[in-house]
């Protein structure tokens, strides 16, 4: 029976990015956190091209996720991408942090997710592997923010705002958190460097089917999750969890009471 069970919940994790969610990490996704539903549920719906806004007669392709700090959203996003990969290995990942030092964190989370294992005789244990046995990362080809799994010839790219995007090009492209405090949100030139970055090299380095998430706590209107929003409303989903409800009261309070937060 433990086996049978294991096998529906693969199952389950395969086609759904919150059930894998769910099962890769049950001390942290849980299922009365809903805002983790949501999200995990709106980035499924994003890659499978049907995100619609409402009554719009195509997909968005940018989904502009406005979290308060410390909901988890650049784990969720490293999640996301190692699920992408089971869908089709063929993927082509590229991320964009604040700086190159955080673009090398979180390529070494997906990465290390990936050649992570269960734990033997563990029936609770699920590693990325467990729903996908076939991803590998190539021998020979992992280097810490390029690297490639078997079967492809280039499969994910990190870099910071800082740094530069060469020799691929993508078909999901992940911005986390562009702005990490009050120095860059009041400083015109930090923003106009950020926007000039997104138009002239990050898509620049898009395939045409690409789909784009831009994860960001809001510290400006002329940040570039507003500057996407007022240049292409069409395009872009936004997702937005303020920290305090429309009762004044968190969002979550297994992570952060209300009183803290007030």
């Amino acid at each position: 029976p433990d086996e049978i069970k294991r096998k529906e919940n693969i199952a389950r994790g395969k086609e759904s990015f919150w059930e894998y969610c769910l099962l890769r990490d049950p001390n942290f996704f849980k299922p009365d956190r809903l805002y983790q539903k949501t999200i995990c549920d709106t980035m499924q719906a994003l890659y499978e091209k049907r995100l619609y806004k409402p009554g719009a007669t195509k997909p968005c392709d940018i989904l502009i996720l406005n979290l308060p700090p410390g909901a988890g959203k650049s784990y969720i996003a490293s999640m996301f991408e190692t699920w992408c990969f089971g869908q089709n290995v063929k993927n082509v990942v590229i991320t964009v942090s604040y700086n190159g030092l955080l673009a090398e964190s979180f390529s070494k989370t997906v990465r290390g997710a990936i050649e992570d294992k269960e734990i033997a005789g563990d029936k609770t244990s699920y590693a990325v592997t467990s729903f996908f046995p076939n991803l590998k990362i190539k021998r020979g080809d992992g280097a810490v923010k390029k690297w490639s799994l078997e079967g492809n010839y280039m499969s994910y790219l990190a870099t910071g705002f800082d740094g530069s995007i060469t020799g691929m090009r993508g078909n999901i492209g992940v911005i986390d958190d562009p702005i990490k405090g009050y120095d860059e949100a009041v400083s015109e030139r930090y923003k106009e460097h950020c926007w000039t970055f997104y138009k002239n090299t990050f898509t620049s380095r898009m395939l045409p089917s690409a789909v784009q998430i831009i994860i960001q706590t809001r510290w400006a209107t002329d940040d570039l999750a507003g500057m996407l929003l007022f240049t292409a409303p069409e395009d872009c989903y936004e997702l937005k969890i303020q920290a305090l409800d429309a009762d004044g009261k968190s969002w979550c309070e297994t992570l952060y009471s209300t009183e803290s937060l007030l």
